[in-house]
């Protein structure tokens, strides 16, 4: 197995080796006599062998022999009893099993042996009553103060009233004294309140993203084969691949749904999800971003930084990330020239890709190892999957001088970035592994810095310390918590919140039948196990919720069964029916103890899920053989809206067809071969036509006055409708961010309490307004960022408060036909058509193309804006062009025979703009 030992602020990290093996590694904190300044040597000095009972009494090398053995929560050295498979700390009952690699704790890992012996003293003397006034049994642990960022802090424990309550447990920081109780979950005894703790900062929720075709599955396979999962990698090309299970995946080499699996790495969890890499399911990857707490970032070696890459950038912005640079071993993959693109090419972003390894070449080409910048440490992968990883020297001048580069860059770009480095740097100049990692982990987590990799997923390069920087540099549940509170509730508040990424119907099975929807989800906060009664808040009805039939913890396409799901964790619930992908859930049972801010959150996601909804951008038509067919169609494709929001259907009341709404002809095609392959329906597809959506330029408004059929019904309100907020330009690089084109209805009470509306009656006449602005007044499509308001209004109904009701609604409809009316009379509404940005890269020897004959067919016949050509980095250029959706048919064709197939293309829906009404009647005519 490898000997490789990476430096980390929480210790060695490891894949799974042997007792012996383990038995050999040495603390990370250790130093030798001639490394250790004064006050470490007084530290050491302070604490006298004879001040130790017999069972601290430990020399160096026990203290290396027993590593392993220490336990993390209380300081007990090796004083430790045999139960079953697990070790048990006869002081303070923390278990660890025996046959794990790895520390019990991270925290012992950080403590040098002086270290090691003050704090066991310490322990020491409070228990035989020596302890100083004033001090207190501390354990420190790397955790950053939320006060004055004092990255360790101290964990103290404290008697409650009685022996039966137990502990509770403290953090304090010894720089400024801000303090906090553990235990916001309910009280738990000292062992059982840092497990929780532990158990939160041992997991990273992660995603993978990448362009198509950068490897992004290909890495997702391999980290399964390095983390035990699997015995040999799948391939994407030989459709084995354990990530990508739909057949339509397998047979087109693409991810389309996104896959969920955890697996073990050290000892830390890592729920790992694999997005979808085709810009057609950018629904997909939203939704599965906003459960995450970290990414990794995929970048093809052999194209950098491109299209979709920068779309993805701008998607996980809000996350710590790590970047592989992947496929280093193909010819002409340059990692120069991506790493370039990473400064030129990615969006503006408050994070700065550094890079933490230095690639080294064969002399051919092609990647063969990489150097650690942290030690100066060069590595080579063997065996049959590179499992083997041999340490080996540097020898080349020109890679000694690109290590020293790279490694200078590092430290200095640290230096600015982190105060508590800079002051070491500048102090001491050379600084140690574990400093350095400290500092990489501080800013990663803070999203000042993103650390840079290199390797190849397919000739089995990098992967482990890929995995490696996942777990010491991307954030842990808590962490993110508090870096995006306002977000994201606390792990370890009362109260359970979860929120589903996934939805995936039953099929035709009746064993699928039977279980129902599977639905992949993150838990925010509390737990859910069978029997956990949730309320879906996003669709909420008085008074209704759903029981948990069953959790699981997911390996790929296999459901693992589990008593519970804890916060934190990634896992799939089935039994409930009353949902949809991106819904947010609560527990019933701790509804009453949920705290104010959980509530904001809840109500933030709901705001947020609703905002980056995607709209489908063209429609088709679907149809069966048979009447019973159609029935059997209506199911499927409402059960296939349940897993993807973005599509859409009706039934067309003079045909008879199904109009169903997508992301693009891919999107739709895909849809048509899942039902016809899941739910055994030969469902044909019609010719793809597009959707345009109708919008209010200018606001108008009227105030409406009647007593209705009834003497003693009191009703009066004013209704204005107008723009939401105005529409980016498009061609000139604004960005229609989410909930750019989301309609909104308003509903603004009267003065008078008595006389305002129910809150019932509000949601009804919300639902009414909203389904009238599904239908513009021109040509009846969707409006889009339109904004109608019913304000100051005074109803009071009569004696027949139902046929009150009914008058009020059809007043309020009548009101709104008659403000549409008055807009179109007036020339304000205006026919908007889907953009998409394409961009379009090569090397530069086709410029003259792309400027010559690409740019001529875009203007004269694509009715499309185009920027002027631009160098991309030193071997490509680029040109990026705004089309409507409707004159990209048989355009990426066009694009490969008038370049020679030397070009790739991207096509990414970016939103709206208008389209002159000649132009569209024209264009509508021609269809016809």
């Amino acid at each position: 197995m490898s000997s490789f030992r990476p430096h980390g602020p929480f210790g060695p990290l490891v894949p799974a080796v042997t007792s012996s093996e383990w038995l050999k590694r040495k603390p990370l904190g250790y130093k030798d006599a001639a490394e250790k300044d004064s006050s470490e040597k007084d530290a050491e000095l302070c604490a006298e062998e004879s001040e130790l009972p017999e069972w601290a009494k430990v020399s160096k090398e026990e203290y290396f022999r027993y590593e392993n053995m220490f336990c993390g929560y209380c300081g007990s050295f090796y004083d430790q009893r045999q139960k079953g498979q697990y070790s048990v700390c006869s002081r303070c009952g923390a278990k660890r099993d025996r046959f794990a690699t790895g520390p019990l704790m991270e925290s012992h890992a950080v403590l040098d042996y002086g270290e090691m012996k003050v704090w066991m003293k310490n322990i020491i003397d409070e228990e035989e009553g020596k302890e100083k006034k004033g001090d207190k049994k501390m354990a420190l642990v790397d955790e950053e103060c939320p006060k004055c960022k004092n990255p360790r802090m101290a964990f103290w424990t404290q008697q409650l009233r009685s022996a039966d309550e137990g502990q509770t447990v403290f953090y304090e920081c010894q720089k400024c004294g801000y303090r906090f109780n553990v235990n916001t979950s309910g009280r738990r005894g000292f062992s059982g309140a840092a497990a929780v703790v532990e158990r939160l900062r041992m997991i990273r929720n992660i995603g993978v993203f990448a362009h198509v075709d950068a490897g992004k599955t290909s890495t997702t396979e391999r980290m399964l084969l390095h983390a035990g999962e699997i015995g040999q990698p799948g391939s994407v090309d030989r459709g084995t691949a354990q990530m990508d299970y739909l057949r339509q995946e397998v047979e087109r080499g693409i991810s389309i749904r996104a896959a969920a699996t955890t697996f073990k790495w050290a000892d830390y969890t890592i729920n790992l999800v694999d997005t979808p890499g085709h810009v057609e399911f950018g629904a997909e990857v939203q939704r599965a971003v906003r459960v995450l707490d970290g990414a990794v970032v995929v970048i093809d070696g052999t194209a950098g930084v491109q299209a979709q890459t920068r779309t993805i950038w701008k998607q996980t912005d809000h996350l710590p990330r790590v970047i592989f640079v992947n496929k280093l071993d193909i010819e002409g993959a340059s990692w120069e020239t991506a790493v370039g693109s990473l400064s030129t090419a990615l969006p503006q972003s408050i994070s700065q890709p550094v890079m933490i390894q230095y690639p080294l070449l064969r002399l051919g080409g092609g990647i063969r190892g990489t150097v650690d910048l942290l030690t100066r440490q060069g590595y080579e992968y063997r065996g049959e999957y590179g499992e083997v990883m041999s340490e080996i020297s540097v020898e080349d001048k020109d890679d000694l001088d690109g290590v020293e580069k790279a490694r200078a860059e590092l430290l200095e770009t640290l230096a600015i970035l982190d105060e508590k480095f800079a002051e070491e740097y500048f102090g001491r100049g050379e600084m140690s592994a574990a400093s350095t990692s400290s500092a990489i982990r501080r800013q990663s987590v803070s999203r000042a810095l993103v650390p840079v990799l290199f390797g190849s997923a397919v000739s089995n390069i990098g992967i482990q310390h890929l995995m490696n920087s996942i777990a010491l540099y991307l954030s842990n549940p808590m962490e993110a918590a508090r870096d995006r509170h306002h977000y994201l509730p606390d792990p370890l508040a009362e109260g359970t919140v979860i929120e589903a990424f996934k939805v995936i119907p039953p099929s035709t099975d009746p064993e699928e039948e039977e279980r129902g929807n599977v639905v992949y989800c993150r838990i925010l906060s509390g737990n859910v196990a069978a029997g956990t009664r949730l309320r879906n808040r996003t669709r909420e009805r008085e008074g209704e919720y759903e029981t948990a039939s069953g959790v699981y913890r997911v390996k790929a396409s296999e459901l693992h069964p589990r008593k519970v799901l804890l916060a934190g964790d990634i896992g799939v619930v089935t039994g409930l029916q009353n949902i949809r992908s991106g819904d947010i859930l609560t527990g019933v049972d701790g509804e009453g103890s949920m705290s104010g801010a959980c509530e904001a959150i809840i109500a933030l996601r709901k705001e947020d899920a609703k905002a980056s909804e995607l709209p489908g951008v063209c429609f088709t038509t679907f149809t069966s053989n048979t009447r019973d067919n159609d029935e059997r169609l209506r199911i499927a494709l409402q059960r296939m809206m349940l897993e993807d929001p973005s599509l859409d259907f009706k039934v067309d009341a003079n045909t008879g067809q199904f109009l169903v709404w997508g992301m693009g002809d891919f999107h739709l095609d895909l849809l048509r071969d899942r039902i016809e392959t899941e739910y055994q329906i030969p469902a044909k597809m019609g010719d793809l036509r597009i959707t345009y959506r109708e919008y209010l330029s200018e606001a108008f408004a009227l105030t409406s006055s009647s007593p209705g059929h009834d003497l003693d019904l009191s009703m009066r309100f004013m209704m204005s409708v107008g723009p939401t907020r105005d529409l980016p330009v498009l061609e000139e690089g604004e960005e229609a961010g989410e909930g750019a084109y989301v309609n909104e209805v308003d509903i603004v009470d009267g003065v008078d309490a008595e006389t305002t509306l129910p809150e019932e009656l509000k949601a009804e006449l919300r639902e009414l307004l909203c389904d009238a602005l599904t239908m513009g007044p021109l040509k009846k499509s969707r409006m889009a960022a339109t904004h109608v308001t019913l304000s100051d209004v005074v109803w009071k109904a009569g004696h027949d408060s139902s046929g009150d009701t009914a008058v009020l609604k059809d007043e309020v409809i009548r009101m709104y036909h008659c403000l549409m009316r008055m807009a179109k009379k007036k020339g304000s509404i205006m026919v908007l058509e889907p953009i998409v940005q394409v961009t379009i890269s090569g090397p530069e020897s086709i410029r003259g193309t792309l400027s010559g004959a690409v740019r001529s067919e875009l203007i004269r016949n694509r009715r499309a804006h185009v920027d002027p050509v631009e160098s991309h980095d030193d071997f490509t250029c680029e040109l990026v062009a705004y089309v409507p959706q409707s004159k990209m048919k048989g355009y990426a064709a066009h694009v490969r025979a008038a370049t020679g197939g030397r070009t790739t293309l991207q096509a990414v829906p970016i939103g709206y703009t208008e389209i002159d009404l000649d132009t569209l009647n024209d264009e509508l005519y021609d269809d016809f």
